[in-house]
């Protein structure tokens, strides 16, 4: 009965009895994959937006909002970018997601974009979102201040 038990038991498939699997070229590492970069690069399209500079004067009398809130006359760059650090956060947005916007794109782009926001106040549910869309975000390399705000000055109004 032994002998009948180990032969029926021989005659039963097992993990153990399972084929050997067919040894690939290469180890298990190279394996063809796709190749994906955590950190972009910088293109040539972002290097020639960051040379230009936006005339002062037209952004702050086409974001006539945010230039009503400042307390002294808004006179140079350094002015802009102080009075929308002071703005950026009664709209929502956190110091540190400026700070973080203001390293990836400049900071005088980081403050403009803060002015145009809230020019565009009636068209955004979310300022927070939406900066962090146009200056964080997939949206960033769209953001072109100089556009939105000739789009403004055309209009008269916040449509852009």
């Amino acid at each position: 009965m032994l002998g009948d038990l180990e032969a029926q038991c021989k005659q039963m498939s097992t993990a153990v009895d399972a084929p050997e699997t067919m040894k690939l070229p290469a180890n298990d590492g190279q394996t063809v994959r796709h190749h994906s970069k955590s950190k972009k690069e910088q293109k040539d399209l972002e290097s020639g937006t960051n040379s230009e500079t936006l005339p002062l004067q037209t952004l702050t009398s086409v974001c006539d909002q945010a230039t009503s809130f400042a307390t002294n006359t808004l006179r140079n760059w350094h002015d802009v970018e102080s009075h929308a650090r002071t703005l950026a956060p009664m709209m929502g947005i956190h110091e540190s997601t400026f700070e973080k916007a203001a390293r990836k794109i400049g900071s005088q782009k980081a403050s403009c974009a803060i002015f145009i926001i809230l020019q565009m106040s009636n068209r955004i549910r979310d300022f927070g979102a939406y900066f962090h869309s146009i200056t964080l975000g997939r949206r960033e390399t769209d953001f072109n201040p100089s556009l939105l705000l000739e789009r403004l000055s055309h209009s008269g109004a916040a449509t852009a």
